[in-house]
């Protein structure tokens, strides 16, 4: 560091743009989209169990069992975006609303409500999921 230290300062402001440092590296991550994601797909699980918990996320046994969760997701689904389909086109795959009814009627709902109920929290973005426990805790 002592170079640095010896060279003009506007050339030792300019020199470390070439340099990544670790630290700067996180801080690019976190504010990028991919560091969003990682927040989103960090707070997937925890959030999964906090919903889990709710007093009516169990209604009888069965693989078809959470029908008032599900329902209750499926709602929050519509009044968040104004269409039940246009969460789905958050999937990668999904552009349009046409697609988005093709693959719930062909992949998902032909599953079981747990699949259905996780499926649908993990197109939910952080805040949505906080927002949708506040309200029914």
């Amino acid at each position: 560091m002592d170079i640095v230290a010896r060279l003009p300062e506007e050339l030792a402001r300019k020199f470390f743009l070439f340099f990544d440092h670790p630290t700067a590296k996180l801080i690019k991550l976190h504010n990028s989209p991919q560091g969003k994601l990682m927040e989103d797909i960090r707070d997937y699980p925890v959030s999964l169990k906090q919903l889990y918990s709710l007093p009516y996320a169990k209604d009888h046994d069965g693989s078809f069992g959470r029908a008032r969760l599900l329902n209750s997701l499926w709602m929050e689904a519509h009044y968040t975006f104004g269409n039940y389909y246009k969460i789905w086109q958050r999937m990668f795959r999904v552009h349009c609303e046409r697609t988005a009814e093709w693959w719930i009627r062909w992949r998902y709902a032909v599953n079981c409500h747990k699949y259905q109920i996780n499926s649908l929290w993990a197109l939910f973005t952080k805040e949505e999921r906080r927002r949708y426990l506040q309200k029914h805790l």
